[in-house]
């Protein structure tokens, strides 16, 4: 995941999916949700949980619950969308 992460690419985190950020080491200063249960680990990790649908925080796109998706997909595929235009304008 560490090294994912290292290319700066956009990662998406859902439900208990921000554990393996924590786990990875890259939690920490950043803001996030999760699962409410997942809360402690969040902020155990160094993180500030915010208990809200969706919540970027550079790269990271981590949402609470399985209702949460549609909100997170539509942003995860416009981040992706200006990435490949970015990519467009520089080749």
């Amino acid at each position: 995941m560490r090294e994912f992460a290292a290319t700066g690419r956009p990662v998406g985190a859902l439900c208990h999916g921000p554990q393996v950020l924590i786990s990875a080491g890259l939690a920490e200063g950043r803001q996030m949700t999760s699962w409410r249960e997942v809360a402690p680990e969040v902020t155990g990790a160094g993180a500030t949980y915010v208990d809200e649908p969706l919540v970027e925080d550079g790269q990271f796109l981590t949402a609470r619950k399985p209702g949460d998706m549609p909100v997170q997909m539509h942003r995860l595929l416009q981040v992706l969308d200006e990435r490949r235009d970015h990519e467009k304008d520089n080749a």
